[in-house]
C-alpha cells in the first residue's frame, strides 16, 4: 500500500485519506512516519458515508470494507478496489 501511495505522490496525484480511526489520525500517522502522504485527511463518525465526501470525478477508493466499496462505486461511479487488489495498481516500469 505504501509503494502505491508513492506511486502517487510522484504523479502528483492527490493523496485523500478517509478514515473512522478511533484515536488521534495525525499522532498515528507521525508514529508509523506517514502523516505527510496525505494531501487531505478527514477523519468520518461511525455513521458517515464515504461516498458523501468523495467529489471527485476520477477518484478511486480502496477499502477493506465491501458494504463501502458498494456503496461507493453505486453512488460516485468510480472505481473501487479491496487493499489486497492494490498491487494491480502498482506500475512496475521504471
Amino acid at each position: 500500500m505504501v509503494r502505491f501511495l508513492y506511486q502517487c505522490v510522484n504523479r502528483n496525484i492527490r493523496l485523500v485519506l478517509l478514515t473512522r480511526h478511533g484515536m488521534d489520525i495525525h499522532a498515528s500517522l507521525r508514529q508509523h512516519r506517514l502523516d505527510s502522504l496525505f494531501d487531505d485527511i478527514v477523519q468520518l463518525g461511525r455513521e458517515a458515508s464515504k461516498a458523501d465526501y468523495i467529489t471527485e470525478r476520477q477518484a478511486i477508493l480502496i477499502d477493506d470494507s465491501f458494504r463501502e466499496r458498494k456503496a461507493v462505486q453505486e453512488q460516485r461511479r468510480i472505481p473501487t478496489f479491496d487493499c489486497s487488489m492494490v498491487e494491480m495498481l502498482l506500475d512496475d516500469r521504471v
